[in-house]
């Protein structure tokens, strides 16, 4: 049933410095998604600064958008980038993806970005996924940026012309807190439990090694049912869909923002426990983030969806390792591999599941070769070790528990 094909891009996105800009001012482009989903103007302020205005949302069709976007100021050698949040709406699990991107290009052109305008929900994302910890946030010009102009430049088009950000108001049900925490009560007796309470979600902004974008797509042939209906069946079945070495276990409440999830993976003799937070989950999507102490410091979103007549599951990864030992592992004991075997299986099992045929292509990408040494001490919560030390303990908790009985 299944078939895989791959492709590599194993190289660095945009390692050059910014091209010198032509120095013509109040230069104003637009792009648009083909969905029309976001619309994008970029304005420039000065020779070395332009504004990005987004308006709608920032989903998986302002991927595209945003990157070429983000070329343009490159190109015209913009030191100084803006996104303006002003009129932007909902952000889901692919648009962290894109924004994290975005962040990855911005150091390595030694551009800096900068945000601006931020509503209660963004802010909440950006905590969540720890971009506000890295980027500059700006919401009116009492906070002095550095940079005039950002909050008094003048759109192409009247704000009345601009389309409202989308249900607004009922984003925080799709999130998990910012401040969350891990954990899973009543886990099966079989199952170990011992790295997971307590212990804070980590995203590839808080990783250790490099940086690598790995995306699964499974396209469903003769499907007679939609999107939403196929992202159901993903749900209801995620553990599952697991090969027989990775046990993965839901809460009662299932796939829902907030939620943990246990995991017990083996690999050549030696067992791993560890989990996920399900940071963000919709009717078309959800995503993951990974656990500090996790094999990978990572943000997966899985999504399905309708293209040139097909049902597309998606499973799209944004991973570093988490701590140094990981990363030897990474690079010298195939642990990418493993990864890969898992997706692939895990999108192989869902056809499966809705009983049709699945074929799988699998692309991966090199974004940032960089380390992030600052990062190096996640080692402290590594659930490799944790979890050898943990079994060897076994017989002593054993033998106290009894000596407790009375």
């Amino acid at each position: 049933m299944k078939a895989i094909k791959k492709r590599h891009k194993q190289k660095s996105n945009d390692s050059g410095r910014p091209e010198q800009g032509n120095g013509n001012h109040t230069k104003t482009e637009r792009t648009e998604s083909a969905s029309n989903d976001l619309h994008i103007e970029m304005i420039e302020l000065r020779d070395d600064a332009a504004v990005i205005n987004l308006t709608g949302s920032i989903t998986s069709a302002a991927d595209k958008p945003l990157n070429d976007a983000w070329e343009k100021s490159r190109r015209a050698g913009y030191r100084f980038v803006i996104l303006d949040f002003a009129r932007a709406g909902i952000i889901d699990g692919s648009g962290v993806s894109t924004l994290i991107k975005l962040h990855t290009r911005a150091s390595q052109t030694k551009q800096e970005l900068l945000v601006a305008s931020l509503n209660a929900h963004h802010k909440e994302v950006f905590a969540l996924i720890g971009l506000d910890r890295i980027l500059k946030s700006y919401q009116s010009e009492a906070d002095s940026p550095p940079i005039e102009g950002i909050f008094t430049h003048k759109r192409s088009r009247p704000d009345s012309e601009d389309k409202p950000p989308s249900r607004q108001s009922s984003t925080s049900a799709n999130w998990a807190r910012p401040d969350m925490k891990l954990v899973f009560e009543d886990s099966p007796p079989s199952a170990i439990n011992a790295n997971l309470a307590g212990l804070r979600p980590v995203g590839p902004l808080d990783g250790f090694g490099r940086l690598w974008e790995e995306v699964y797509e499974l396209r469903l042939e003769g499907l007679e049912i939609g999107p939403r209906q196929v992202m159901d069946t993903f749900k209801r079945t995620f553990p599952k869909l697991h090969p027989p070495h990775t046990r993965c276990y839901l809460t009662p409440s299932g796939v829902q923002p907030g939620e943990s999830m246990l995991i017990n993976a083996s690999n050549r003799g030696l067992t791993i426990a560890t989990g996920n937070l399900v940071s963000y989950a919709s009717d078309d999507s959800f995503a993951l983030m990974t656990t500090e102490g996790h094999p990978q410091a990572g943000w997966v979103t899985l999504s399905a969806y309708r293209q040139n007549g097909w049902i597309v599951c998606q499973v799209h990864s944004l991973a570093r390792a988490n701590d140094p030992l990981y990363e030897i592992f990474f690079r010298f004991g195939g642990a990418a591999l493993i990864q890969e075997h898992i997706w692939s299986h895990v999108l192989t099992s869902l056809a499966s599941q809705l009983g049709v045929e699945g074929h799988v292509q699998v692309e991966k990408t090199k974004l940032d070769p960089s380390l992030q040494w600052s990062q190096a001490g996640q080692i402290r919560h590594n659930a490799q070790i944790k979890t050898l030390v943990y079994l060897a303990l076994t017989p002593a908790r054993r033998l106290k528990r009894l000596f407790k009985r009375p």
